[in-house]
């Protein structure tokens, strides 16, 4: 009994997360009726997974106490990079994927070096940062549309696996494979040995600058995944497609129960937060709500997730 206490206790922030995500769920369900049918919760775990897969990176970057803002534009510099390499060609992805992954890592480690090597603050760097991609993006391309991508990205973005979405399956994946790494490894230890005291770590002989380097490197890479897999279910890009998941990333993984200070905090708390999130999008467009009322509300709530989140961190 006393274990199974302890486990809720150490849990809660997690298991509040899944709790509030189910019960929204159901109010939507009772509001409007079909929103939870079999092809529309297909839809809800497409939605989830490219928030998710986003969240990764941002997940590792603030359990180390930093933040990532520069995400919407590496998304979307990712699709685009894509379609021109690839010259909506699939048989060009074989060498086009792995060069937009290198340069979406590349993106990261610009962060990541102004955060680490040169003490510049989390925000102003990745939002600088944000900036610079997106202009040079718009100097790349002259703010002209691209072609559309290969047919095997749309495939594969928009396809299954025995009934269940591609997409779905590489985010689990993907899932999986995070939180094994900040469990049982030496990285994840090191990164929560970061955000919990900087100053400890280094005493300790851990890296901090080339941890610092290696999460903002992941978080765009992260990124850059996750814009190739929406340009993909779109089969279409334009400009600003990334803008979303600026503060999404962060609500996500403050309502998942982590410290915005660093070193507390978990994956599985994202996952949760994911849900929260776009199970949450749902239920203010079943309210027949005007567009602007809806962004408000839900500025307002993803707003308060991370004054929460900071609070708890405070609190620590």
């Amino acid at each position: 009994m006393k274990k199974l206490k302890a486990f809720f206790e150490r849990n809660q922030p997690v298991l509040t997360g899944y709790a509030t995500s189910l019960l929204l769920l159901v109010i939507v369900s009772l509001v409007k009726p079909g929103y939870a049918s079999a092809n529309h919760l297909r839809i809800i775990a497409i939605d989830c997974a490219i928030l998710g897969i986003v969240s990764i990176g941002q997940t590792l970057v603030i359990l180390t106490g930093g933040l990532d803002l520069s995400i919407p534009w590496v998304f979307t510099s990712a699709g685009y990079f894509l379609s021109m390499l690839s010259r909506g060609n699939s048989e060009n992805l074989a060498f086009a994927i792995p060069i937009v992954l290198l340069i979406s890592a590349g993106m990261g480690l610009f962060n990541g070096a102004g955060v680490a090597y040169l003490g510049i603050s989390p925000v102003i760097m990745t939002l600088g940062a944000n900036t610079v991609f997106q202009g040079a993006l718009l100097g790349i391309t002259g703010g002209k549309p691209q072609a559309r991508l290969p047919d095997f990205m749309q495939v594969l973005s928009k396809g299954s696996v025995s009934g269940i979405p591609n997409l779905l399956v590489i985010w689990l994946t993907l899932s999986v494979a995070i939180m094994v790494v900040l469990t049982k490894t030496a990285f994840g230890r090191k990164i929560y040995a970061v955000g919990s005291s900087e100053t400890v770590s280094f005493f300790s002989g851990i890296d901090v600058k080339r941890t610092r380097l290696a999460v903002y490197a992941i978080s765009g890479l992260a990124a850059g995944s996750a814009g190739v897999l929406f340009a993909g279910r779109l089969g279409q890009l334009y400009l600003g497609m990334g803008d979303q998941y600026q503060l999404t990333t962060i609500a996500a993984v403050a309502i998942g129960g982590a410290s915005l200070i660093g070193g507390k905090g978990n994956y599985a708390g994202t996952i949760a937060g994911t849900l929260t999130i776009v199970v949450l999008s749902g239920l203010l467009s079943a309210f027949n709500l005007t567009t602007s009322v809806q962004q408000i509300i839900y500025g307002f709530v993803l707003f308060g997730a991370v004054f929460l989140a900071r609070e708890k961190g405070l609190e620590r």
